[in-house]
């Protein structure tokens, strides 16, 4: 079941629930339009209707917070570019860089990302 139908299922359930609950309640003695106004002696309607919207925002902040976000609208994140420090070596056989190498001459491997990953002299 995916996430937009188990959130439309439960939306629909507690609205049928809260429905019968303050129906219940009323009895003969009020009248509502579900679920803000109320005519009559509401009594503990609005406590519980205030109680099952809740437990509806509760319920799907906790659904969008546990499923992964859907890849067609996922932002696209760009690698970022590598960036040499004046006068900085290799990581691996230690020869010096220039400036704004992308790899180093002598052994071939690629620089680092950030200014803190490439040692200085």
């Amino acid at each position: 079941m995916r996430i937009r139908e188990l959130m439309l299922l439960v939306l629909g359930l507690v609205m049928l629930g809260l429905g019968v609950a303050l129906l219940t309640i009323f009895g003969e003695g009020g009248f509502f339009v579900f679920p803000f106004f109320f005519v009559g002696d509401p009594g503990l309607a609005p406590l519980i209707a205030i109680f099952g919207l809740a437990i509806m925002i509760l319920f799907f902040w906790w659904a969008n917070n546990q499923y992964p976000e859907d890849a067609r609208f996922a932002k696209f994140q760009s690698p970022k570019e590598g960036v040499l420090k004046i006068d900085s070596l290799c990581k691996f056989c230690e020869s010096p860089m220039p400036e704004n190498a992308t790899f180093c001459s002598s052994c071939g491997s690629q620089v680092e990302y950030g200014f803190s990953d490439n040692d200085s002299f």
